[in-house]
């Protein structure tokens, strides 16, 4: 038995004599012996060991302690310990690989595999600039050739970050040695007089703007409507949606009750019951995580065909969708406690954009306009609950120009107060309700948004618009985003303070967003499902972490891959745009 192998036969053994003191006592020798171990196939059996017990733990009401809960929990920690201890342990392992690879075997290949692998940290940049400093003493062709590929592959793996604060540097250093071809080829490059292929774009970004041939093969169709779903159609169902909009994955409907009442019925197009998990369209959904809005147009996130068809709320079509029910009082106050999550089918009355619902809601005897008018009303009610959810939403759509949100067009109109108001209850309600009954769920967080200090910053930032210039000023905006505006995916629910929200999860878009179909996934195999056993809720701990991760990492390239991409297109420097 190793070593650890006693450890944890250790901690059985106090948990049997219930000497909690002593098994916390050995947990913190798992982690100090983590912290000094080098060996990632061991470190990955502490990790499975650590899993095994915790979920071996199973308190009964008769033994369960707080003490009871801080075990279990600090074996469950153990994995995220391992997981960080792993990556530092790679990145140390990744620095000697890469400089073999780059200056022994010469294997273009596998240094952009590598690259692609890793996050930028200071070994990349340290990395680099050892190349420029080759680059330029070099005189024989096939050297240059080689060298200019692996540094073409460094600057495609993020050219901003290797960049950033130590362009003019490499500029002038490397102008010390024109008039050389290869340098004032390198030089232009850096200078940005050049044009980039939109192949070279997507492969800077590692992400996926095309429809595989597996995709093409496939063909999902809306399914048999049977008698475990509730029959939603009679009701008034409308879609509001922004002007053009053809992916319409979101409906409501309010009903007034014989009390003065109302039930208040917000429809989310249900993706799992069409297209398969297990999919190659689903998997490559996941690869995009959602559809693009860029100046040439969108890229959507499944084939045309489910997004503006199938799974599209089109009027006078017969859909499945999950329905979300709340009571709301006869002055129009929402009843957060009453939510009511169903498998349904509806059909849409009808199809509308904002100028459309305005002139319904100014008109009184139109159709649908009472119901158009009390919706208002409870969505004007949701809005006064909190100050700091319209400037987070006023900063966002200044500091992101390409979000496609509601928000957006409240300026113009005034039923876009409706749709935000009423997803926003439904990213709120439905992790709260999730959370309640212990499920796991693919959280939003925000946890940095703070209201005066953020406009203190905006104040110093205007102050130095002064003094800098304007690129200087949006850098210092860019700053700004990141410190309060950033949100992150994860299993743990932190909250969204930016929308004043206890919990928050995207689960309102999954027609156009893939971490709402995700959600969308877990809820059919929990809250429809059969019964739940232990081993399934770890099952779903575990994806939704690893899944949380790929989000996360995904998003910044999907940010700035779209950032580039609509910046080289306005300047005429991209090349392929137009085969998109």
């Amino acid at each position: 038995m190793s070593y650890i192998e006693q450890i944890f036969t250790s901690i059985d053994e106090c948990l049997d004599n219930i000497d909690y003191i002593n098994a916390i006592s050995y947990i913190e020798d798992i982690y100090n012996y983590i912290d000094k171990s080098k060996d990632i196939e061991e470190l990955k059996y502490i990790d499975k060991l650590a899993r095994k017990y915790a979920y071996a733990i199973v308190p009964t009401t008769a033994i369960y302690t707080e003490q009871v809960g801080y075990i279990i929990h600090a074996l469950k920690n153990i994995s995220i310990l391992i997981r960080n201890k792993i990556k530092v342990i790679k990145k140390e392992q990744y620095y000697e690989v890469i400089t073999k690879l780059i200056y022994n075997e010469r294997r273009l290949d596998y240094i952009r595999k590598i690259l692609m692998d890793i996050d930028y940290d200071n070994y990349i940049k340290q990395i680099f600039e050892e190349l420029l400093n080759n680059y330029v003493e070099l005189s024989n062709e096939e050297d240059i050739m080689y060298y200019s590929n692996v540094i073409m592959l460094f600057l495609e793996y993020d050219k901003d970050k290797l960049l950033t604060s130590n362009k003019s540097k490499y500029i002038k250093r490397l102008k010390e040695y024109l008039p050389k071809k290869h340098i004032k080829t390198l030089v232009s490059y850096l200078e940005d007089s050049y044009k980039l292929d939109l192949e070279h774009l997507v492969r800077k970004y590692n992400v996926n703007i095309t429809t595989s041939s597996n995709v093409k093969k496939e063909h999902f169709t809306t399914p048999y409507y049977n008698t475990k779903r509730v029959d939603y159609t009679h009701l008034p169902t409308i879609s509001i949606d922004t002007p053009g909009s053809e992916c319409l994955d979101d409906a409501i409907s309010l009903v007034k009750n014989k009390d003065g009442s109302y039930y208040l019925y917000v429809f989310i197009t249900d993706i799992p019951s069409i297209i398969p998990f297990s999919s190659y369209t689903f998997k490559e959904a996941i690869e995009k995580m959602e559809t693009r809005y860029l100046i040439t147009g969108p890229i959507e996130m499944f084939p045309k065909y489910l997004s503006y068809d199938i799974c599209s709320l089109n009027k006078c079509t017969k859909r499945y969708a999950i329905s979300h029910r709340y009571l709301i009082d006869p002055n129009f106050n929402v009843d957060l406690s009453s939510l009511l999550i169903e498998e349904c089918y509806i059909s849409v009355n009808s199809n509308l954009d904002y100028k459309q619902a305005d002139r319904i809601i100014r008109d009184g005897s139109r159709k649908h306009s009472s119901m158009l008018n009390n919706l208002l009303e409870v969505s004007l009610i949701l809005k006064k609950g909190s100050k700091s959810k319209e400037e987070y939403r006023r900063l966002e759509n200044k500091f992101n120009k390409s979000i496609n949100s509601a928000s957006r067009y409240l300026d113009s109109y005034i039923s876009p107060n409706i749709v935000q108001e009423l997803m926003v209850l439904v990213n709120y309600t439905k992790p709260l309700y999730m959370q309640m009954h212990g499920i796991p769920y693919l959280y939003r967080n925000n946890i940095d948004f703070d209201m005066e200090l953020l406009t203190r910053d905006l104040q110093d930032s205007l102050e130095k618009l002064k003094v800098y210039s304007k690129s200087d000023y949006s850098k210092i905006l860019a700053v700004i985003q990141q410190k309060y505006m950033h949100c992150f995916f994860s299993r743990e629910c932190l909250g969204h303070k930016g929308l004043d929200c206890d919990a928050y999860a995207w689960t309102s878009s999954p027609g156009r967003r893939a971490p709402d179909s995700i959600n969308q996934y877990i809820e059919h195999q929990t809250l429809f499902g059969e019964h739940l056993i232990d081993k399934t809720i770890y099952e779903i701990e575990e994806f939704v972490d690893e899944t949380a991760t790929y989000f996360n990492g995904l998003a910044v390239r999907n940010d700035n891959f779209n950032q580039e991409y609509n910046y080289l297109v306005r300047k005429k420097k991209l090349v392929g745009s137009e085969r998109k």
